[in-house]
């Protein structure tokens, strides 16, 4: 027993090295760059990311008030209208998420294009209903590239790898 108490006392006393920030978020970078794979699909999501946050803040502002001739209230209901269907658009993953891995990155795709055609006629619109209904049904192909972007990119790393990449892609 006094041995077993001299182990947990080296073992208190020992300090954990562990490496600099700088150092994990350069480790995550580079086995980002050096991913082809990896890189092409965190290009695709940043661009995404990018279109949607100015999307969903200026422009659709803009839109309610300059072309559907609504006040900002409607904003509120655009807002609320993507999120639910981002929600619906989750539950529905998780249940035929599966199915769409097989072939992933045909569906990764074709939820890109669908948002796509939905933002078209989002903006051929000019009417508040229709655009509200329009903006909710963006929630099903926006969570489908989504969710499968997030998941090609976990599974085309190493275990070491994931938690540096994905730090650095958020």
């Amino acid at each position: 027993s006094a041995v077993q108490l001299e182990e947990i006392d080296d073992a208190s006393n020992a300090v954990a090295t562990k490496p600099a920030y700088t150092t994990q978020l350069a480790s995550g970078w580079k086995a980002l760059l050096a991913n082809r794979r990896v890189r092409l699909i965190a290009i695709i999501d940043n661009i995404d990311t990018l279109g949607g946050a100015a999307w969903l803040g200026a422009f659709v502002l803009a839109f309610v008030v300059q072309i559907l001739h609504q006040n900002v209230s409607w904003l509120g209901f655009m807002n609320a209208g993507f999120f639910v269907g981002s929600i619906v658009g989750g539950i529905l993953m998780v249940s035929i998420g599966k199915k769409l891995m097989k072939n992933a990155y045909m569906y990764m795709l074709a939820g890109l294009m669908v948002y796509v055609a939905i933002v078209i006629a989002f903006a051929l619109n000019v009417s508040p209903i229709p655009a509200l209904i329009l903006l909710t049904l963006t929630g099903l192909p926006v969570q489908v590239a989504g969710v499968i972007r997030a998941t090609l990119i976990q599974q085309n790393l190493t275990p070491e790898e994931a938690p540096s990449v994905m730090s650095a892609l958020s």
